[in-house]
């Protein structure tokens, strides 16, 4: 259930960026953040996992994830050569997924979801001035390493399974 919150309250951050709404749209951020971590810790403690969860988890992270880099660098200056590699990453894995190609769960995507969720709650907090614009490009330079990092070794860790996502 928790899943579907980043589904649902991604079209509207999109709207949030759009119109510059910055401190809801933290807000919301930081809401989806804490989802995602309680959605696995709930799963894990309670033992409920499922395929169809895995691929709605993992869709509703990137989805959350590159709908609002998408538009940070349609609308306010997010670099593209930062963008493009953390989209191809993430859409490529879901593809790789769905093809039943699936890499174990490993700490390289742990640091990519933990660097590309910083930078989603740094990024409105620049744009309120709260924080300098050189410490959004660190964390986006190293979030980029970081994403292309784990890509490469999810390639690497990958298993053959049965393509169906459910």
């Amino acid at each position: 259930m928790l899943t579907l919150y980043r589904f649902l309250v991604t079209p509207i951050l999109v709207i949030l960026i759009a119109k510059e709404s910055w401190r809801l749209l933290f807000v919301l951020v930081v809401l989806g953040v804490i989802t995602d971590g309680l959605d696995g810790e709930l799963a894990r403690r309670w033992n409920v996992k499922s395929k169809l969860g895995s691929v709605l988890d993992t869709n509703g992270d990137k989805f959350f994830t590159v709908a609002q880099l998408f538009c940070y660098t349609l609308w306010h200056g997010f670099p593209w050569l930062a963008f493009v590699p953390i989209a191809t990453r993430d859409s490529a894995i879901s593809v790789l997924r769905l093809m039943g190609i699936v890499g174990k769960v490993t700490w390289h995507g742990k640091l990519k979801a933990l660097t590309q969720y910083t930078l989603l709650i740094i990024l409105p907090l620049e744009r309120l001035k709260y924080i300098p614009y050189s410490i959004v490009l660190t964390v986006t330079i190293i979030t980029t390493i970081v994403t292309v990092w784990s890509g490469i070794e999810y390639l690497r860790n990958r298993k053959s399974q049965k393509p169906t996502p459910f």
